[in-house]
């Protein structure tokens, strides 16, 4: 008895070992684990957050072999969804999905994990193609994830990608309502608020479903600050909130034509020859040559409104 409770306590010690920790810091995560397809072998995945003693999420494939299904001969792979709590198993619920014969032994099956935004995890698990998907919120301070296979081939992919949340810095004026006044009062004609008006860009290189509202303001030492409003895309509002520094663009000598200086979703700096050029008082240019993209903003006749469409 007391070899068999030393046995499962080190069993214990390993399995806590394995499971990997990544932050709320964190602004881009993607998990992609793919394991041959075995007979009655279990591929598991487990969520949990916080750490792996409170609770926490697992998904579990079983491979079956099944004969008798019409005149076809399949296996299929049971997905099986429970949630523990204190060592108790609460099963949500079991789904089956057939396996199809030219994909097995060259493609396997895959667990993906993918962050959303901060706390809140997609699930996806299939061969080729995704045959399952869930989305589902965590709190804490952290996520953790442990893959588990009982089989004894060894992984066909084992790809973990995380990027960590930009440092990105904040305007000088305090909210929205400071910058609004500011930009009330400044006769400047390039200061105001900008919205998108339209994008010339390759369509798989550069992503055209970003529109952002900016607000540009003389910057404290040279040039102009590109502050960002706000953005329709939702995937980059974890990252980018409201008063934070989108760019700079300084005065290249000749008129209306300014470098700039570019911060892109990730808080990474995009300078290659890129310009900015004004044209007719209401119209700012963003030039991106090396990524063959032209990006124009139309300036807003009435400043005062955006601060009543934009929550902090």
């Amino acid at each position: 008895m007391k070899c068999l409770l030393t046995t499962l306590f080190c069993l214990m010690a390993i399995m806590a070992q394995a499971w990997q920790r990544i932050p709320v810091t964190t602004s881009w995560l993607r998990v992609h684990h793919r394991m041959p397809v075995e007979e009655k072998t279990k591929y598991i995945l487990k969520v949990a957050e916080e750490d792996s003693t409170t609770g926490y999420k697992q998904f579990m494939a079983t491979v079956n072999k099944d004969s008798g299904y019409d005149f076809f001969n399949r296996d299929f792979v049971n997905l099986r969804i429970s949630t523990f709590k204190d060592g108790v198993e609460k099963e949500d619920s079991t789904l089956t999905f057939p396996l199809y014969e030219h994909d097995k032994k060259r493609d396997g099956l895959s667990f993906r994990l993918s962050l959303v935004k901060p706390g809140r995890i997609k699930i996806e698990f299939g061969q080729t193609e995704a045959l399952f998907n869930h989305t589902f919120n965590i709190k804490g301070n952290g996520i953790y994830y442990e893959v588990v296979h009982t089989g004894k081939s060894k992984p066909l992919r084992e790809d973990v990608e995380i990027v960590a949340a930009p440092d990105i810095e904040k305007c000088r004026f305090g909210d929205l309502e400071a910058l609004n006044d500011y930009i009330s009062s400044s006769r400047d004609p390039i200061v105001g608020v900008w919205d998108h008006y339209d994008q010339d860009s390759p369509a798989l290189r550069v992503s055209s479903k970003v529109r952002y509202t900016i607000a540009v303001v003389p910057a404290v030492d040279e040039g102009y600050e590109i502050i960002f409003i706000r953005s329709t895309d939702n995937e980059i509002r974890h990252i980018w909130k409201p008063l934070a520094i989108k760019g700079r663009f300084y005065n290249t000598g000749f008129d209306d034509i300014y470098n700039l200086d570019w911060y892109d979703m990730n808080g990474t700096k995009v300078d290659t020859d890129a310009t900015v050029s004004i044209s007719g008082g209401n119209m700012l240019t963003l030039r991106f040559p090396y990524w063959d993209t032209t990006v124009r903003y139309v300036k807003k006749m009435y400043q005062n409104d955006f601060r009543k469409r934009v929550s902090i």
